[in-house]
């Protein structure tokens, strides 16, 4: 479980990045699930300014950055999930997956596509990336788990822009469920209220 409370609020600021990273206990091997994390005006997911739009791909999740991999940009193998034309990216760092960039979201996409390492990015074994499908009333945080030995750590982001895309008035929930590779067990190891801090002056006013 989460090294920390089960019950957390997160505060977003507008037309800013949001990163947050949440550290798990050493005894919870976070490699072993699957995680998503993601927010709502609400539980029954009612739509508000700033859904990701339905059938295109909205995120990533790096459930395990695996080893022993070859360096560099490659470009990931993606199939099934009702959809086409969806297209990412990742670069892999001293044999680990460290960022992942979906260069076409697609079109159709009902559920999670089938993603895959290109026979070019060598013989390590471990990695693990899914690609969420956008649904009506919910962000997906994108994510990368990293196994460290003092305890998993989940790093999550959103971009500027879908942060600056939220009404003034959004107020809302989160939380981060996974579920067991093997025994399909679903947990939620994180819930709590989400926060907007509201602005006036834009990222782009300084360019």
């Amino acid at each position: 479980m989460a090294s920390t409370t089960d019950y957390i609020n997160l505060t977003i600021y507008q037309d800013e990045s949001f990163d947050e990273t949440v550290t798990f206990e050493s005894s919870y091997a976070i490699e072993d699930n699957k995680l998503i994390a993601r927010i709502a005006k609400d539980y029954n997911n009612t739509a508000f300014t700033g859904d990701d739009e339905a059938g295109t791909l909205v995120a990533y999740v790096v459930n395990n950055v695996g080893s022993g991999y070859t360096d560099g940009t490659h470009d990931l193998t993606i199939s099934g999930g009702g959809g086409s034309s969806g297209a990412a990216t990742c670069v892999i760092a001293s044999g680990k997956i460290t960022s992942v960039n979906i260069s076409n979201v697609g079109t159709g996409y009902t559920s999670q596509p089938t993603v895959a390492l290109p026979g070019g990015a060598g013989s390590g074994s471990g990695a693990s990336i899914s690609l969420i499908a956008g649904e009506a009333g919910s962000l997906t945080l994108n994510a990368i788990a990293s196994q460290v030995t003092s305890g998993d750590t989940y790093s999550m982001t959103l971009p500027a822009s879908k942060t600056g895309a939220l009404d003034d008035s959004f107020t809302g929930y989160w939380d981060i469920v996974a579920k067991d590779n093997v025994s399909g067990k679903i947990t939620r190891h994180i819930n709590g209220e989400v926060y907007l801090e509201k602005s006036i002056t834009k990222q782009g006013a300084f360019s």
